[in-house]
Order: structure tokens, then sequence, then C-alpha cells
């Protein structure tokens, strides 16, 4: 399981952690060169965190994976009662998302 303080994102020259404003930045670098985000485009015209969260989310549940994981993938604040009796197995979690997870291929 990911903790808090563990980074998600880091820089390739200074190796720290990469806030959401510099990921913001550079999906819509990405996605202005690629010609898939129009700038003050409708939300489903822009390259934004939101929307690739939602589609992440879209497709994982449609895949089928446990919801527990999908909460876990997505960072969901959990009840602290469960927490207290119920931990997220890290490798079997990896292991069901490569199962349920989309491949180039199958988007193509």
């Amino acid at each position: 399981m990911l903790l808090d303080e563990d980074p998600v994102f880091l820089g390739i020259t200074c190796k720290n952690r990469i806030g959401g404003e510099q990921i913001r930045l550079n999906m819509k670098k990405i996605g202005l060169k690629c010609g898939l985000h129009i700038e003050n485009g409708r939300s489903d015209e822009r390259i934004i965190p939101g929307a690739m969260r939602h589609t992440f989310t879209n497709n994982i549940k449609e895949s089928g994976l446990n919801p527990d994981y999908v909460a876990e993938l997505r960072g969901d604040k959990r009840d602290k009662s469960q927490d207290a009796y119920y931990r997220i197995n890290t490798v079997r979690l990896i292991e069901e998302y490569d199962k349920h997870a989309l491949t180039l291929a199958e988007v193509s």
C-alpha cells in the first residue's frame, strides 16, 4: 500500500516529488502535441487529471476488479473501522490489476 508520504511521480533531473500542478502542465503539453487537448475546450476536449481519473475508474470497474482494489488504486479514503481490521494485500492487488487492466491492443 502506498503511504501518503510516498511520492507517486518523481522529477527526472531533481528526483523530487512532482506536485499536482506540474502533472497538469505536463498532461496539457503532451495533449497539445498529440492534438488531443483543445485550449479552453469542453472537458471532453481537454486532457486533464480529472478526466483521466474518470476514464481509469470506468475502465477498471467495468473490467470486474474488486471494488476494494478500485478504491485503493484511486486513493479513496476508507472507513477507519474498516482499516482496523482489513488491509489490502499489495501483491494481490498488483496481480489482480494486471489481470484486469486494459492493454493498448485492447483499446485500439
